[in-house]
């Protein structure tokens, strides 16, 4: 069963410029190297300054932890974080019925 994750981050004043560039970057990096990456887009909303969300899908559980530990991952993790005032992660299983 494939595993969507939707994460919400909300930045710091001034951050969020920064972080797009770094994330179209990460999302090229997982696309490229990650088969079993559906999906993954970073959504902007229209109703809320410095608040971005992701969305991305995976095969299944494998993948996902391919994902998680890759070495670009743990670079976007530190890079990002400091432009983060807060995140939240919600991961879902996809229902392919």
């Amino acid at each position: 069963m494939s595993i969507a994750l939707f994460v919400t981050l909300d930045f710091n004043d001034g951050a969020m410029t920064g972080y797009l560039e770094l994330a179209h970057q990460h999302k090229a990096r997982v696309l490229k190297n990650e088969p079993g990456c559906q999906q993954f887009e970073i959504l902007i909303p229209d109703d809320t300054e410095n608040r971005v969300h992701l969305f991305e899908v995976y095969d299944d559980e494998a993948a996902l932890e391919i994902h998680m530990n890759s070495d670009y991952m743990q670079m976007y993790r530190e890079k990002s974080g400091p432009m983060l005032a807060n995140r939240h992660l919600n991961r879902c299983k996809v229902n392919d019925a």
